[in-house]
């Protein structure tokens, strides 16, 4: 049998429930991981704008973000001087610390 990657999406979609397939679960519920990436929604929480604003910053290079593989999700990777540096940019609404 060929590899679920190679299946058009309705396929792909029938074959997982089928087999009963599940969507493997966030080891990091809120969006942030060990490594100190953040996913897109929430840097955009972290930063008080919309996910389009970020996807926009990251199509136009204003932020380094990573993604492990096609079509999987966007990880940025935000130092504290990273936010420092969106936070005097960004001036309706303070970066959260937590």
């Amino acid at each position: 049998m060929g590899k679920v990657e190679n299946l058009p999406l309705q396929l792909s979609i029938g074959y997982a429930l089928l087999f009963q397939i599940r969507k493997p679960t966030s080891e990091n519920p809120k969006g942030i991981r060990a490594d100190g990436r953040y996913s897109t929604k929430a840097l955009a929480e972290k930063l008080g704008v919309s996910i389009h604003t970020i996807h926009y910053w990251r199509e136009k290079g204003v932020l380094e973000a990573h993604q492990e593989y096609k079509r999987g999700p966007w990880w940025y990777l935000v130092t504290p001087e990273v936010l420092q540096t969106w936070r005097t940019k960004i001036h309706r609404v303070p970066v959260q610390f937590d």
